[in-house]
């Protein structure tokens, strides 16, 4: 009975092996492909640690059988559970800055490097430039997207739709709306476009760069206004001088300039509102994606915001708003409203 104690453990421990080392070999570039492993493996990460339980409980087990039931059992447990936090990462790895920019395939990569802007390429000189993309070519197109949570834990999870096929259409110079109810799915849809969360189906379409500014902001509160500037000009691979005249376009745009040398954490909520919507203006992107953008704008600051919004759109440039409700209509060209995790027309 010892034998098979010790056999049964011995293949758990195998079992959770293979696991690990996959989870190391594969999460860092495909998740989603480590997901379905994961969860394929189930039923051999359960055996690993159920299986020698009664061999366990009807022979006179050593200590030393029990320990290292024990830490199969554990060892099991938590390579599941890690791989199961990782279902709704993109599937394949970010480039620039986590949650801003979005998730792009090897081969996407590639044609970016062969045909894409370079760092050479002719400096951002201004927040806002003439747009170069085709009049005629979405600036960004989200097809059938779908998104369900999952609820619980395995197996007694449940899943909850929450986009069932969202189609969207930006095109170039247009501002248009995103509105809905509390847990509508907005900011759910807002990070599949952008790239930060992975959709189950449909398609994103993206021509030039994103700009995204989140709902909470992503800032590190130990650095400067300043340094945030120039961090995030280094990830957008922007000329030192080019950065240095947006930043100084965007404080003046936006009335906190006197805050260059603050701390993030030391800042008000309203000018951290205003630092968030800056970091994404920063590389004056062709699409920008606004995410409850003025929450915490004082009145000022919200009319400079609208200002800034329709300099874009004169310049051919496309803005994406997503707001709880809507109280200047005619700002917008038009207004989306998720419904039913469906986007229909309001």
């Amino acid at each position: 009975m010892e034998a098979l104690v010790w056999t049964l453990i011995v293949l758990g421990d195998l079992a959770t092996a293979v696991c690990a080392v996959h989870l190391t070999r594969r999460h860092r570039r495909d998740a989603a492909h480590l997901v379905r492993f994961i969860h394929r493996a189930a039923p051999v990460l359960l055996a690993a640690g159920l299986l020698p339980l009664p061999a366990l409980l009807a022979a006179d087990a050593s200590a030393a059988a029990w320990g290292l039931w024990g830490a199969t059992s554990i060892v099991a447990a938590l390579v599941y559970a890690y791989a199961d936090t990782l279902r709704d990462l993109p599937p394949h790895a970010r480039d620039g800055i986590p949650g801003r920019e979005r998730a792009v395939s090897g081969r996407e990569r590639r044609e970016t490097r062969n045909s894409g802007p370079k760092p050479t390429d002719a400096p951002h000189t201004s927040v806002i430039e003439p747009a170069r993309q085709s009049a005629d070519r979405a600036a960004l197109e989200a097809t059938g997207v779908e998104k369900t949570y999952r609820r619980g834990l395995w197996p007694a999870s449940h899943r909850i739709p929450v986009l069932k096929g969202v189609d969207l259409t930006l095109a170039p110079g247009e501002v248009v709306g995103l509105v809905g109810e509390n847990g509508s799915g907005k900011s759910t849809l807002m990070k599949i476009l952008v790239g930060a969360l992975a959709a189950d189906a449909g398609t994103v379409t993206r021509s030039g760069r994103l700009g995204y500014c989140p709902q909470e902001p992503i800032v590190y509160e130990r650095l400067t206004c300043d340094e945030h500037f120039e961090l995030f000009g280094r990830a957008y691979r922007l000329p030192q001088e080019a950065e240095r005249r947006s930043r100084k376009d965007i404080y003046t745009s936006l009335g906190f300039e006197r805050y260059a040398a603050t701390r993030a954490d030391q800042l008000s909520g309203g000018t951290l509102s205003k630092l968030n919507l800056g970091l994404a203006l920063l590389a004056d992107p062709e699409v920008l994606l606004l995410d409850e953008p003025y929450a915490g704008f004082d009145f000022d600051t919200y009319l400079k915001f609208w200002d800034l919004v329709g300099q874009r759109r004169q310049a051919g440039r496309s803005v994406l708003i997503i707001s709880h409700f809507v109280t200047d209509q005619e700002r917008f060209d038009r207004i989306v409203q998720l419904r039913d995790g469906r986007a229909v027309p309001r």
